[in-house]
């Protein structure tokens, strides 16, 4: 009768439940979260909107057509939660010192702007680059200008 006994040793079979384990493989079903990697891709920015200076001046020549697009852009960013980037240039003429100041007093007037027509101040960003970046190397009066940006 003692024989028997070592029978019920077999119920620990039931032990191997670590084979519900696998279950964990549809972890990979988390691959697909991969996909919001291109939420990156936001990070570009795309320029919006070229504003145009008089040499010396840190007033944007605004039309009528660039302030619709202008909005546009502020109505784009408030939608989205975006921020807008602002980027002042000048041309080459003067110092060094001189065109980077400007050009940060250009892209901040562009954000007074955008301020006045309702932009959070906090929503947009200044810098500005000087002679640094010029859109035309012949043409000094391309390079006195503002991008607007528009990042989400």
């Amino acid at each position: 009768a003692p024989a028997p006994a070592p029978a019920p040793a077999p119920a620990p079979a039931p032990a191997p439940a670590p084979a519900p384990a696998p279950a964990p493989a549809p972890a990979p079903a988390p691959a697909p979260a991969p996909a919001p990697a291109p939420a990156p891709a936001p990070k570009t920015e795309l320029t919006q909107l070229t504003l145009y200076f008089a040499t010396g001046s840190a007033r944007p020549q605004v039309a009528a057509n660039e302030r619709s697009k202008l909005k546009a852009v502020l109505k784009a960013a408030q939608a989205s939660g975006g921020k807008i980037n602002i980027e002042g240039h000048t041309d080459a003429l003067g110092k060094a010192q001189y065109n980077q100041l400007l050009s940060e007093a250009r892209a901040n007037s562009v954000k007074a702007l955008l301020i006045k027509l309702g932009a959070n101040a906090e929503s947009v960003i200044v810098s500005g680059a000087g002679a640094s970046k010029p859109a035309d190397e012949k043409r000094a009066a391309k390079n006195r200008r503002v991008e607007v940006y528009l990042s989400t």
